[in-house]
């Protein structure tokens, strides 16, 4: 699958990147650029900025940059073709994609389909006058869930008995739209199309976009399943998705913190008494995939487990959880997890309606880190008054730290289990390091991320450009009128990277006319890294400033390098035998870098001094 690169630029022409952020973030205009804060990590002083020339953004808190394709992929966990669907979607742009098309105007159909039963569902809720409709209603409002919320919410109500069919079909759906959307299922009696979701509360699962791609149904009254949701479709997997992300994702991102859930009425009563950082499983247990989207979003997680049986034995489950990315040697993917055990057997939705907000949000604020709780669990299970219970009781503690074996944090948990069993800690290693040994846990992955960190840090290392090559590639693509000037230049300059030289070549090869923005634009798509300084720079509204300070920063570069360049050459000349061809070869270039060097530094001190950009 892939798109033409000129609609991708038609996209990101047609994209105002001020606008597309000021619908996420509060931005306020501060000279040429738009400053406000950052929606990538929890801020109270705004250090994040949106240029309208180069259309870039750059956090100086974080260091998070990019365009508009970059801003929806990191916020809203987008990959690159989804990202600028969206984009092309909301700028009314239709995309000519290759090696899928066919599936992509399959996945467009199936959004339909799903938006008019959205609709349908809300309908059948909001306006039918049936005895079912009625109780449906009766459940939502016993459940403290008014009119207002459940139309903010998109919920609805299955009538059943082919309505749905009957309006899809009016719609001009066909029968394989709706069985591929599992809004429709085929009998295996005679073939015969019936609804799938028959006298059931609806409630409507949202992708990142907030547009309908599963839904969730209560049945009401007695009956089995309790709640059936769709199954496996193009736009719909249970394991990837999360309910009420679509809402939560921004209180996440600038709070960095995600709450989660296991019910669709629990996450709403959250949201409504303000914790509008909440989400939800599917009918499944939280699962590393899960962690893996909301990591996207969020640095901590906090697991609320309803208080009965089955969330007691939920929480003992959550140890598979722990894995290396809660430790610091994780690096920026670390995530902190967390756990509650709400009190007296409630739900999320039964304690905030026995209980205010407050008291959930102490309970959130102290919340048990994951690893804790489930050591203590693992420990309260054990009679620790009896010798042989004790000795069980820390094989068992230990086992659990094994998937984070050779981190600070796991020689700092042998220590908590060896207090709590009265042992020393030298027993407790001890004995931690034959479950390692027993374990069939793969070592090779702990490599492989320590490895993969190592390669990341010296990746980041070489991304960093020097400072003064940095702002002539900014001010070549901030001003145009300074290009000629610029261009001729940079055919001298010796540049300190291969990559540099490469972005300069491109450059010159540009149309001195083009506006910032579409400079940017180019460059970004052959350089991408790019983003970071051109986005990150502060430009002067003033040109004469601006050429004046290109100027300084050219023949400081070339001082530069002229001074280099000598030293390496007086160091060689010292190697070589006086009177010789090479000798007097050598020499004679010295002194033509000498000369050279006396003349840049007169120009340079000729110039005015302390302009900045």
């Amino acid at each position: 699958m892939s798109i033409e690169e000129a609609d991708i630029r038609k996209v990101r022409e047609a994209t105002d990147l001020v606008a597309l952020v000021g619908e996420r973030v509060v931005l306020k205009p501060r000279g040429r650029e738009f400053w406000g804060n950052c929606p990538f990590h929890n801020e109270k002083t705004p250090s994040f900025k949106v240029s309208p020339s180069t259309q870039l953004y750059h956090c100086f808190g974080c260091g998070e940059s990019g365009d508009a394709i970059t801003f929806v992929r990191k916020l809203d966990g987008l990959d690159f073709i989804d990202a600028v669907r969206y984009l092309a979607e909301r700028a009314h742009i239709e995309l000519k994609e290759t090696g899928g098309s066919k599936n992509f105007g399959q996945r467009a159909r199936l959004f339909q389909v799903m938006q008019r039963s959205a609709s349908f569902y809300q309908q059948q809720l909001m306006r039918t006058k049936t005895p079912e409709a009625d109780a449906a209603r009766s459940y939502l409002s016993s459940r403290g869930l008014s009119g207002a919320i459940a139309r903010k919410w998109q919920m609805g109500f299955a009538p059943g008995h082919g309505l749905l069919l009957s309006e899809l079909t009016q719609a001009g759906f066909s029968r394989d739209d709706m069985i591929a959307a599992n809004v429709a299922a085929k009998s295996n009696r005679d073939g015969r199309l019936y609804d799938r979701f028959f006298n059931r509360i609806i409630f409507t699962i949202n992708d990142l976009q907030g547009r309908p791609i599963a839904f969730g149904g209560r049945i009401i009254g007695a009956g089995e399943p309790k709640y059936l949701n769709t199954s496996e479709t193009p736009l719909f997997s249970k394991g990837s998705t999360l309910y009420a992300l679509d809402k939560a994702k921004a209180n996440i991102t600038s709070t960095g913190t995600a709450i989660v859930v296991e019910g669709y009425t629990d996450t709403i009563a959250m949201h409504e008494a303000g914790f509008t950082n909440t989400v939800a499983t599917l009918g499944t247990a939280l699962t590393n995939e899960h962690i893996k989207i909301l990591a996207r979003f969020a640095k901590k997680l906090v697991y609320l487990f309803d208080g009965d049986a089955a969330g007691q034995r939920a929480a003992d489950r959550a140890s598979s959880l722990i894995t290396k990315d809660i430790t610091a040697e994780s690096g920026p993917r670390q995530i902190d997890l967390f756990v509650v055990v709400l009190p007296n057997g409630a739900d999320p939705a039964d304690f905030l309606s026995l209980n205010d907000a407050g008291a959930m949000g102490k309970l959130v604020q102290d919340a048990k880190p994951l690893l804790r709780f489930a050591i203590d669990r693992r420990l309260d299970a054990f009679d620790l008054d009896v010798p042989e219970q004790r000795s069980r009781a820390l094989v068992e503690a230990l086992r659990i730290l094994v998937p984070i074996y050779g981190t600070m944090l796991a020689s700092n948990y042998v220590s908590y289990i060896a207090d709590r069993l009265g042992v020393t800690y030298e027993v407790a290693d001890s004995c931690f390091k034959t479950l390692k040994k027993e374990s069939a846990y793969d070592d090779k992955r702990g490599l492989k991320e320590t490895t993969a960190k190592e390669a990341g840090a010296k990746e980041a290392g070489a991304k960093e450009i020097d400072a003064k090559e940095q702002e002539l590639i900014v001010s070549f693509v901030a001003y145009p009128s300074l290009r000629p000037l610029m261009s001729k230049a940079f055919k001298s300059l010796q540049w300190s990277r291969e990559e540099n030289k490469s972005m300069a070549q491109l450059l010159q090869q540009l149309d001195y006319e083009l506006t910032p923005a579409q400079v940017s634009s180019i460059l970004f798509d052959a350089f991408p890294q790019a983003a970071t300084y051109i986005a990150g720079a502060e430009l002067s509204a003033d040109e004469e400033v601006a050429k004046n300070r290109v100027m300084i920063q050219m023949y400081s570069l070339r001082e530069q390098q002229l001074e280099i360049a000598t030293r390496r050459s007086i160091a060689k000349l010292r190697t070589l035998k006086a009177d010789t061809e090479d000798y007097d070869s050598l020499s004679a270039t010295i002194a033509q870098m000498q000369h050279e060097l006396i003349d840049t530094r007169r120009k340079l001190s000729e110039l005015p001094k302390g302009t900045a950009l």
